[in-house]
């Protein structure tokens, strides 16, 4: 099929569409890419593919699914950009470049004329994002483990901190690792997998911990 200037349009608009209807989720929950971002990635996408159909038809030569493989492993380097990992040592924009990266994805197919499966994926996305939310958030509420962050104020205190927790009631330690300290006047940062009995929460944890004289913070790592 011939790349028409209304081929053309109608692909654009879709992709204008459904990058937005994803965008304006994200947007709503105030996330660093929104709206004008979504539909920016889904339509650029959708042009590269469609420049890809201009060229062999135009020309008669290249590969129409060349420039598609560019984007799907290019759209990495704004994925990492909406990455970031705060001082608690929370990670945040993980869904987002996901995000980013299946819009890409989507304007591709749209740009090649597969609408049928563009738009199957455009409802497919909002519903992960809508409902796996309210699954994922349940699923966490039954597992009872605790994902921690934790800062000491002397580096020789962590096997003593790490004896102490170990010795609350219903807590275990499953995974401990150090890292760099992100606060001011800590010396060592800890990430720590407690297991907890059923009666446990992290903020019953998180209280006890609080109560050590060597530490300096502790956050869970979960949003």
């Amino acid at each position: 099929m011939d790349v028409t200037i209304l081929y053309t349009v109608e692909r654009l608009a879709l992709a204008m569409v459904i990058g937005g209807v994803i965008g304006i989720d994200r947007q709503v929950k105030k996330r660093s890419a929104g709206f004008k971002t979504y539909s920016m990635v889904c339509v650029g996408a959708t042009l590269v593919m469609l420049t890809g159909q201009f060229i062999f038809h135009q020309y008669q030569v290249g590969d129409v699914a060349r420039l598609g493989a560019q984007v799907i492993s290019g759209i990495g380097f704004l994925g990492v950009g909406t990455i970031v990992t705060s001082t608690n040592n929370k990670v945040n924009g993980l869904t987002t470049a996901a995000g980013l990266w299946t819009t890409a994805c989507i304007g591709l197919a749209i740009g090649i004329g597969y609408t049928s499966g563009a738009i199957a994926a455009g409802v497919t996305v909002l519903l992960l994002l809508k409902v796996l939310k309210y699954v994922d958030d349940g699923i966490r509420k039954r597992i009872h483990y605790a994902d921690l962050y934790i800062e000491l104020f002397d580096v020789k205190a962590i096997s003593e901190v790490s004896q102490k927790i170990d010795s609350f009631q219903g807590v275990s330690i499953v995974f401990l690792d150090s890292t760099p300290p992100k606060v001011k006047n800590s010396q060592i940062g800890l990430n720590v997998i407690l297991k907890l009995k059923k009666e446990l929460r992290s903020a019953d944890v998180i209280k006890l911990i609080n109560q050590i004289d060597t530490v300096s913070f502790v956050h869970t790592s979960y949003p």
